[in-house]
């Protein structure tokens, strides 16, 4: 967001628009892939950690490192021949060729963002928020030196765009890093340690297989939705002056990004303390989480929703100066304040699924809701002519919004059906098969009691997910992005 604000003061509408759909590229084939396989350690690190199980947590880790190192290899070379593929896809050529520029040189931040995910998720499913909250409040404030230095100061423009993300994504990543080798030091010999040394445990296929069970619908469950909305991106390049519809849709990302950001706080801590409650076997306590935090995000969601409609002209005004793109951003406001509620509903319903490691059911739902309805109808309102109604970037987030109010209601129905005695006994399966079959399942290395907020400590939903991410989900995952 951060980048795109300082490139969007450039006034150059092109330059503007190959960043948001390099963005769009980056998450469709990228970011939400990662954003998948790292998040099966949010389930099988939450529950080995509810079961107190240091041995299951160390080789979690270690499995969540490697799978996204070999995932990293086949994704950097798709990036490098990223400007054929948007031509193809009927991007102009001009932004198509700034944006496959700006996918090659922001590479790198692609490898630093895998292993901040991997060690904050293992963190977050300790109970250790601090240094996560810490570390993504350092790398964000940075952002914007990184910004200023390479995209003013040095006048790079795009290549000073992809420069400060990579240096953005390095910051989080070395300083995630250091602190989870501080810890692992420190905290040798004693009850709450955890074994990071590498391990051929952790090749060892009997483990493999639990954690890609959760990977492989984790990774569908993601993309189904970010697909969709990277979509949007897509669709808006197709319409009449697309550097105008592209760059108005990538605001309204943006808006929808910052005001998902609650949201995504509390996700991530109802999904570590519902993994962590059927851990520890309490499913009426995993059960209480789960509507206690619908139940909040419902309400902060629709206040938010509203303010951010009431300040439009500040929130975009702090984007973007060009008044064709502020007038049409304005247009579509209304339906994007009812797409903030929704949203709301589905980052927590989906994080519940994952919680209680129910990946495939999220992964089905978000087939159904997002491609069987949202893509088509926003595709049909949208798009001119004789293929639609041709409501241009309103008709595509009216779309869109439809197809978002439809997810949340049939995720609602999947966690209304949950039984919650039955998820208990399916995570002490699941913790068992980590340690790699019945071989070691039943040696448990007691974890938790760091001081920065130990497993089942009570500590409220908010400070829980303060250490995540920031956009731990379908807009999610790159700090200080």
């Amino acid at each position: 967001m951060i980048d795109t604000s300082f490139v969007g003061h450039l006034n150059n509408p092109v330059l503007l628009s190959s960043v948001v759909l390099a963005g769009s590229l980056a998450w469709t084939t990228g970011y939400y892939i990662a954003a998948g396989l790292a998040s099966a350690s949010e389930t099988l690190s939450g529950q080995a950690a509810g079961a107190r199980n240091g041995l299951a947590l160390g080789l979690t880790l270690q499995r969540s490192l490697l799978v996204c190192a070999a995932a990293a290899v086949p994704i950097s070379a798709l990036w490098w021949h990223g400007e054929p593929i948007l031509r193809s896809l009927g991007q102009a050529p001009e932004i198509a060729a700034g944006a496959a520029r700006y996918l090659q040189l922001s590479l790198p931040a692609l490898y630093s963002n895998m292993v901040f995910r991997c060690i904050d998720k293992h963190l977050l499913a300790q109970g250790v928020v601090t240094p996560g909250v810490a570390i993504t409040a350092a790398s964000t404030a940075m952002t914007p030196v990184y910004c200023w230095f390479f995209i003013n100061h040095l006048g790079l423009q795009l290549d000073g765009a992809a420069y400060a993300f990579c240096c953005s994504q390095a910051t989080a990543a070395a300083l995630s890093t250091a602190y989870l080798a501080w810890r692992a030091r420190t905290t040798a010999g004693q009850p709450d340690a955890v074994p990071l040394a590498p391990s051929p445990a952790a090749l060892d296929p009997a483990g493999w297989r639990p954690y890609l069970d959760l990977a492989l619908p984790a990774t569908l469950m993601g993309c189904m939705e970010g697909w969709a909305v990277e979509v949007l991106i897509f669709l808006s390049g197709t319409l009449p002056q697309p550097e105008v519809a592209v760059g108005v849709t990538g605001l309204c990302l943006q808006l929808s990004t910052l005001v998902w950001l609650s949201a995504s706080s509390v996700s991530s801590a109802t999904s570590t303390r519902i993994a962590n409650a059927l851990g520890k076997g309490d499913p009426g306590g995993a059960q209480r989480l789960a509507y206690t935090s619908l139940g909040l995000v419902l309400a902060s969601q629709t206040l938010i929703g509203l303010a951010a409609y009431g300040m439009q002209d500040q929130f975009v005004g702090l984007m973007t100066s060009r008044e064709e793109v502020l007038a049409l951003t304005r247009q579509v406001m209304p339906v994007l304040t009812l797409c903030f509620v929704f949203d709301g509903q589905n980052v927590v319903l989906s994080s519940v699924l994952r919680g209680a490691g129910r990946q495939w059911l999220g992964a089905g739902c978000n087939l159904v809701g997002w491609w069987g309805v949202g893509v088509p109808l926003a595709a049909y309102l949208g798009l001119p002519g004789g293929m639609g109604l041709g409501l241009g970037v309103q008709g595509i987030w009216a779309g869109f919004t439809a197809a978002s109010g439809l997810q949340a209601c049939v995720q609602w129905a999947v966690v209304a059906r949950l039984d919650w005695e039955a998820e208990v006994r399916r995570a002490a399966e699941m913790v068992r098969g980590s340690c790699g079959g019945g071989e070691g399942g039943g040696a448990e290395e007691p974890v938790g009691g760091s001081g920065d907020g130990g497993v089942g400590d009570g500590g409220d939903l908010g400070r829980q997910g303060a250490g995540a991410d920031g956009r731990d989900g379908v807009r999610g995952g790159a700090v200080g992005e």
